[in-house]
């Protein structure tokens, strides 16, 4: 169900946004939890400085989580225990009109 809380902004850079809307990226990564949160608003910023995308994501996985099937960006390194402490499935991504 959606709340007040359900939803946040979060500020991704160009090359990554690309990624995440090409499929190559199927995971973002964050060393915070997000509670209860089920859909991000991605902003893209500098040098678009746009809201662009919405995505729905799934609840937070830890490293060793990410199906070693799933060949998206940055999720073997995730799986290793390098990088960020939490990832977020990204499970559909919509552009905004």
């Amino acid at each position: 169900p959606q709340t007040d809380r359900s939803d946040v902004i979060m500020s991704i850079h160009p090359e990554h946004v690309e990624e995440i809307v090409d499929g190559a990226k199927t995971h973002e990564f964050r060393n915070f939890r997000l509670h209860q949160v089920a859909r991000i608003w991605i902003y893209i910023t500098h040098p678009v400085c746009e809201l662009k995308y919405m995505a729905v994501i799934s609840g937070y996985k830890l490293p060793g989580e990410i199906s070693a099937d799933d060949p998206g960006v940055g999720n073997k390194a995730f799986n290793e225990g390098k990088g960020s402490k939490y990832a977020y499935e990204l499970l559909q991504v919509y552009q905004l009109n």
